[in-house]
């Protein structure tokens, strides 16, 4: 019989469970944290029982377990399927169909975790996640935030600028988010720029591709997009870059 088709042809749509598979390990601690009351772990396991001994964890890992078993049912097909079998030509494009789903469900379930981990350590609550959404790039920068149009950045004439911020500034697939270390907590002179991730982060704003415009430079880019708190209206900043090399690599990702 043939199995490798109904792979290749339906891998896509084993993509519906990337989101759950992001949120498991959330979901695994809350039923930990429920099960501390004596009450709904006894509930638990007298579910379990009647239902042979399989409880909700069981249930709840199978779709996370589900692309990893796939894989290794088409490898031992591949493995042991003759040459001269009808299938055997099209499970290798299975077998590379369902590997390149499940590295994109992992790349989502990371990214997904780092965006939560990300906004745990925002020092006002924005939220930011969003579905899809992947984190791409993020890089150590200097920020200013100004009144001035472009060509006055452009010239180097600051006009109402405010004093340059370290921050962070981040690339996803879909936008870009800025932040600046929180000055409540502010880096001292003698941190290094990796040492920034032990102080709150203070965002400024996160803007999708289409919300903004945006002029390169060789070690820094220049934003604008519309800000109602603005008083004409319209933001703009200018993101600094440690190396140029930096820059350079942030704007061709």
């Amino acid at each position: 019989s043939k199995v490798a088709f109904p792979f290749i042809e339906f891998s896509n749509f084993f993509k519906v469970s990337q989101q759950y598979i992001a949120n498991y390990p959330t979901i695994n601690d809350i039923l930990k944290g429920y099960e501390k009351n004596k009450k709904m772990k006894a509930k638990m396991t007298e579910i379990a029982n009647s239902l042979d001994g399989r409880d909700l964890y069981s249930y709840l890992i199978t779709p996370v377990q589900r692309m990893p078993r796939y894989i290794l049912f088409l490898r031992e097909l591949l493995k042991n399927s003759p040459p001269e079998h009808p299938d055997s030509p099209y499970l290798n494009r299975a077998m590379e169909s369902i590997v390149s789903v499940t590295q994109e469900i992992d790349r989502f379930s990371n990214s997904s975790r780092q965006i939560v981990q990300l906004m745990s350590n925002f020092s006002k609550p924005l939220f930011i996640f969003k579905e899809c959404r992947m984190l791409i790039e993020k890089a150590t920068v200097y920020v200013n935030q100004s009144s001035a149009l472009f060509d006055q950045f452009s010239t180097g004439t600051l006009q109402n600028a405010s004093t340059p911020k370290e921050g962070y500034f981040y690339l996803f697939n879909d936008s870009v988010l800025m932040t600046t270390i929180d000055q409540i907590s502010s880096p001292k002179s003698k941190d290094s720029p990796n040492d920034f991730s032990k102080y709150p982060e203070n965002p400024l704003f996160i803007k999708e591709f289409n919300e903004f415009k945006y002029f390169p430079h060789p070690d820094s880019i220049e934003f604008s997009f519309r800000d109602k708190r603005a008083k004409k209206g319209i933001s703009h900043f200018l993101i600094y870059f440690k190396r140029r090399t930096d820059c350079i690599d942030f704007l061709a990702k």
